[in-house]
């Protein structure tokens, strides 16, 4: 059965340790006598505190037990999912239990006196017709208009991501798009016109079993070893090998692999790589070709339209703390943390909708080989920072201010302008969110590296690093709200897509089910809702089943 279970308790007080050694260390912020105080603000992000209610080793056993037919373990975007697919098919018997007071995993938003901001993913591009679940969320929520499944369906215009889009600070000055162009040698620029065109062959590519090379959900993709095989290499090697050379080209591979998967270029798969740039299709009538939907809270508009038929199913702060599926009446033990009440959950199915790592952690009788898969799973963390300002900041020559505002010569993503799609006088109170994923080192020291630092110091972080584009941002800014994100998203490293482990979970259907975006290999809003879909439709069509059987006995 391979090493006994760590308890979620072991694990948190292991990160707080890390944290506590951080600090020590020497991270603790001191104020700079010569820069203005810092705004105020606060330091979120999941509640790793949580899970110290174990420590007293007295809440093992239950207090009661219940039945539920369907346990949802997750309420982020798979689980939320799966639970709002089977109230669309009139089936009421789940409850989804999630540890956070509020739903929504790394699609949460915050607040502030200029309106809502996003804490973690911020769009979503205009989806092909093959992603039906996410059409049909959209024309839910009148987003999508007239039929889902039109070639080019009209979408509503506050939610399309308004002009400018992307602009980028290079050379002293802000250039329109994420490539400077005018940065660019003659072979550098015949060589990003390359990669482009080859990056639209490449979106009709197939394999020799007649599916698309790169597709959505990505495990619609071929099969055919000619594409899978670009699993086994890094992007970098990729490009190198194809002859897409360049400074601007490179800063821009690498910055699509941070900004989509938190990992550089040279640890992400080519096929992941290639992912990103060749296998969105979406079209619309009123935008142009892979456009983008987005609003002032980033994604949570998306968690609101999944989570509002299923509001009475959900269940927060609740840690589940402990999983069996061997037995004949499988279980959950959950913990209230606000009661410290612990409750044992029988279901006939439970959708596991919460991130692989923790798995070794819950899952009692875990078998070996999901162990052994859980191993080849590793999440990336990342830090967001969201800036309420009084004012537009001082500007630098160059393009005008846009909605994706990217730095070349920083480990940071730059920021996007929250308010971007609400009317607004230009140069009024606004809200930049700033994005960093954290994979200079191996995600373990990254970790324990973000866990120690102070709100104070990630904040100095930030506007020092954004007043070298707006050099009064610290005159206009007037709150600084910091979140730390631990296991942001899933990793694809080299030899990780295609490889078993991943499609171990990916394909197990029996008394548990797997979804979250883990099993993609990327953590992104279609997978991670096709993954609930699908594991919703599993068990609908258990229901079919028995009631055929039913009326067979008759």
């Amino acid at each position: 059965m391979g090493p006994p279970p760590v308890t979620d308790f072991d694990r948190r007080r292991f990160l707080s340790g890390v944290a506590g050694a951080a600090l020590v260390s020497g991270c603790r912020w001191k104020p700079d006598p010569t820069k203005p105080p810092l705004p105020p603000g606060d330091l979120g992000g999941p509640d790793f505190g949580h899970g110290h209610r174990l420590r007293s080793g007295g809440i093992q056993t239950p207090s009661h037990e219940r039945e539920v037919g369907v346990a949802i373990v997750g309420a982020g975007v798979a689980g939320l999912g799966c639970g709002w697919h089977l109230a669309r098919n009139h089936r009421d018997d789940f409850e989804i239990f999630e540890l956070e007071t509020v739903p929504g995993g790394n699609s949460r938003s915050g607040r502030n006196r200029t309106g809502p901001y996003p804490v973690g993913a911020h769009y979503l591009p205009i989806p092909s017709a093959d992603l039906v679940p996410v059409r049909q969320l959209l024309s839910e929520l009148d987003v999508l208009q007239g039929d889902p499944a039109a070639a080019r369906p009209t979408y509503h215009e506050s939610h399309v991501c308004a002009a400018p889009q992307e602009r980028i600070f290079a050379g002293g000055r802000w250039h329109e798009g994420l490539i400077p162009d005018s940065r660019a040698t003659s072979a550098e620029r015949e060589a990003i016109d390359s990669f482009h065109l080859r990056m639209e062959r490449l979106k009709s590519a197939r394999g020799v079993d007649g599916r698309l090379a790169f597709a959505f959900p990505m495990r619609e993709s071929s099969r055919d070893p000619v594409w899978t095989d670009l699993d086994k290499i890094s992007f970098k090697a990729w490009m190198e090998r194809e002859g897409f050379l360049g400074q601007e080209l490179s800063f821009h591979a690498d910055y699509a692999c941070r900004d989509d998967y938190g990992t550089k270029w040279d640890e992400t798969s080519a096929w992941a790589g290639i992912h990103y740039f060749a296998a969105r299709r979406g079209k619309a009538a009123n935008a142009e070709d892979d456009a983008y939907l987005t609003r002032p809270e980033g994604n949570s508009w998306l968690i609101d339209g999944l989570r509002a038929p299923v509001l009475d199913k959900i269940c927060t702060g609740k840690l589940v703390f402990r999983m069996e599926t061997e037995s004949a009446r499988p279980f959950l033990d959950t913990l209230d943390v606000a009661t410290g009440t612990v409750e044992r959950i029988h279901a006939k199915r439970i959708v596991w909708a919460s991130p692989i790592f923790e798995l070794p952690h819950v899952w009692r009788d875990m078998p070996d080989a999901a162990l052994k898969a859980s191993e080849g799973f590793s999440h990336a963390p990342w830090v967001v920072a969201n800036l309420e300002l009084s004012r537009r900041p001082l500007e630098l020559p160059g393009a005008e201010p846009a909605w994706d505002n990217v730095l070349r010569d920083s480990d940071a993503l730059g920021y996007v302008v929250a308010t971007h799609q609400t009317p607004r006088v230009i140069d009024g109170p606004t809200t930049f969110t700033w994005y960093k994923p954290c994979c200079q080192q191996e995600p373990v020291l990254e970790r324990s590296r973000l866990l120690g630092e102070t709100r104070e110091s990630i904040a100095e972080q930030v506007l020092s690093e954004l007043e070298t584009v707006h050099p009064d941002i610290r005159e206009c800014c007037t709150r600084l709200d910091v979140w730390r994100w631990g296991h942001a998203m899933i990793k694809p490293t080299v030899g990780f897509v295609w490889h078993s482990a991943r499609e171990w979970f990916e394909n197990q259907n029996g008394q548990i089910l797997f979804a979250h975006s883990d099993l993609s290999g990327m953590s992104l809003f279609e997978e991670a809702l096709c993954h609930g879909v699908r594991a919703a439709d599993r068990i609908l069509l258990d229901k079919i089943r028995q009631d055929r059987n039913l009326t067979n006995d008759r």
